[in-house]
């Protein structure tokens, strides 16, 4: 069932063009008569332009089947039915795609830039299907081809706007009219009448002077309805000279030419009324979207006036100008009670420094100091009331200037005190957060017993200082370290005693570290002690120094003494923590398992 569905509409499109061709046909083999403009091209051009890319190729098989089947049945041979099939299907594709890149985003003509590309659009694809048919009209000689291209021109530009307009009405959407009432069903239908009854007057008064006069009635056609306004004339004036000349009076009475010919002239009369109307059309519609956007604005402007008595209600704003040359003051009713004043003075108070409850100093010195500002200034200010309330109140100000002279002033103001209680809420909660996290992160890294960093972070921070030593290519020494026989210690003067000696070893190692070093509790009775920009000769230098400080000192306070083993590692290439930290744990069970309390060098 979808299939069919979406078969549906490129075969309604496939009739509709079979019909209009048949009866084009018909007419014009029933009076002899030339065609003056190809309607089949306006159906395709229609249908494309209104559907999106992904169906135009069932459509675009759709109109090529209409055409064979047409062409077929009006005994056109089969080889020049699949020609001009092909020069039908390539004509529509090529005017609908340049005329969508030249509208862009938009769905219809914003400019004469838009209007002219359209026009050039349609003889862009009339030349292209003159050139993909002209194999298989060679035998009507050069007039054929002028004809095939006006006559699809005339089609695509007059017949289109016709029909999307026409398709639009069906549905329901085409009785809108244009943003200044333009082109609505009523001027449509009076441009045509009249219009087709001065062309049907002008080619029955046989006088070939007379035709100019048709450019004079095409300025009423677009100014009463647009540029829509112009193809439904020429429209009309095709419809009066198809009628005359299955009279006999057109073209042959007027200009003494064969029909054929006479036919061409008529044809070239019609783009030319077209081409007169674009500047015309476009200045027109130029003024439309101007009044549109004016409109527009004007909407917007009593709406935004709406929004802003609405805001001053609910948020409280009062309103106050001043007139600097006159003194004429104008108080809002909500401004004098914001100030601490009576609302019954409204609008105009007069001198207000004695009614105010401060005097209005801070008032009036912040906007003396902002005399000469040339652009929207604001302010706070505190108003102490009579009962003793404090109110803060934000004003926002603008000068008015003339020459160089500031003329008047005008502030809107409204307040904020609780909000401004909330803010400083706000702050105080946001510095407490901030040391919660400070001292969360603080606690995250730093091991609980002894102040050291922990784990984690001493390993992060031999991430980072490993990176950085390979970058500037400067050297790096880890030194680790743990207590000697420390289970002796807990076990023979418990674990309280024990993690003592630890908070002992620790404070020991953190005297004699450099500020950018970093000595860590890996966990236990272990500790790894971090040496940028340390080689391994002053790295061992160091753990020599930090060994010997143990072993004299850790005992006092009446703690047990306890000695420490270390083994040290120096940055080689460009190996990671685990491989300097292998080699650093290796030499340090090397000083236990030579009699501890000694720094070993790793290999």
């Amino acid at each position: 069932m979808g299939r069919l569905r979406d078969w549906q509409m490129p075969i309604t499109v496939g009739l509709v063009w079979a019909v209009t061709a048949y009866f084009s046909l018909a007419l014009r083999n029933s009076s002899g008569g030339v065609l003056l403009l190809w309607l089949p091209s306006a159906v395709a051009v229609a249908a494309l332009a209104e559907q999106p890319r992904s169906d135009w190729p069932r459509i675009l098989f759709a109109l090529f089947a209409a055409n064979l089947l047409t062409s077929l049945f009006t005994n056109i041979p089969i080889t020049a039915s699949i020609g001009f099939g092909t020069a039908q299907v390539v004509e529509a594709w090529t005017c609908v795609s340049v005329g969508r890149r030249v509208l862009g985003h938009h769905r219809a003509p914003q400019s004469i830039r838009h209007l002219t590309g359209i026009f050039a659009a349609a003889l862009v694809a009339s030349a292209v299907s003159m050139v993909a048919a002209m194999p298989f009209r060679l035998q009507g000689g050069w007039e054929q081809q002028v004809w095939w291209f006006l006559a699809m021109t005339l089609g695509m530009l007059v017949g289109t706007p016709i029909i999307v307009y026409l398709r639009n009405l069906i549905r329901g959407g085409g009785l809108r009219r244009g943003p200044t009432g333009r082109g609505g069903p009523l001027a449509l239908a009076v441009v045509f009448v009249v219009f087709g009854l001065a062309s049907a007057a002008v080619l029955a008064a046989n006088h070939p002077f007379l035709v100019p006069l048709l450019f004079c009635a095409l300025v009423f056609a677009v100014v009463s309805a647009g540029q829509r306004g112009a193809a439904v004339a020429v429209f009309a004036f095709a419809v009066a000279a198809t009628i005359g000349t299955r009279a006999g009076l057109v073209p042959q009475a007027i200009f003494g030419l064969s029909p054929f010919s006479g036919g061409l002239l008529l044809q070239g009369y019609m783009l030319l009324m077209l081409s007169m109307s674009l500047p015309l059309g476009s200045t027109l519609l130029a003024r439309e979207m101007l009044e549109a956007r004016l409109r527009q604005g004007n909407e917007e402007l009593k709406s935004n006036l709406t929004i802003l008595n609405l805001a001053k209600t609910l948020a409280g704003i009062g309103r106050w100008r001043l007139d600097c040359v006159t003194g004429k003051q104008d108080w809002s009713e909500h401004m004098l009670a914001l100030n601490g004043l009576s609302p019954s003075l409204a609008p105009d108070p007069g001198n207000v420094r004695d009614l105010l409850p401060d005097g209005g100093e801070e008032l009036f010195s912040q906007l003396a100091n902002h005399r000469d500002s040339r652009i929207p200034y604001s302010f706070e200010y505190a108003v102490t009331l009579a009962g003793g309330d404090e109110r803060i109140l934000k004003m926002n100000a603008y000068n008015e200037f003339e020459g160089g002279r500031r003329v008047a002033i005008f502030a809107v103001a409204m307040d904020v005190t609780e909000q401004r209680k909330r803010e400083r809420m706000l702050d105080r909660e946001r510095e407490v957060a901030i040391r919660r996290a400070a001292e969360a992160r603080r606690l995250a890294n730093t091991d609980v017993l002894t102040g050291l960093a922990n784990r984690r972070c001493a390993l992060a921070r031999l991430d980072i200082l490993l990176r950085r030593s390979l970058l500037q290519g400067s050297p790096l020494t880890v030194v680790l370290f743990d207590i000697d026989h420390f289970k002796h210690v807990n076990d023979g003067f418990g674990h309280a005693v024990g993690d003592e000696v630890l908070v002992r070893v620790a404070e020991l190692a953190q005297r004699l570290v450099r500020s950018d070093d970093m000595v860590g509790r890996l966990g236990g009775e272990e500790f790894v002690w971090l040496l940028p920009g340390v080689n391994s000769a002053e790295g061992a230098r160091l753990a020599e120094r930090l060994r010997d400080a143990i072993h004299g000192q850790s005992g006092e306070g009446g703690l047990p003494p306890v000695t420490i083993s270390l083994g040290l590692a120096s940055r080689r290439g460009d190996e990671d923590a685990e491989a300097i930290l292998a080699r650093a744990d290796a030499a340090l069970y090397a000083a236990k398992n030579g009699g501890r309390n000694q720094v070993h060098l790793a290999a």
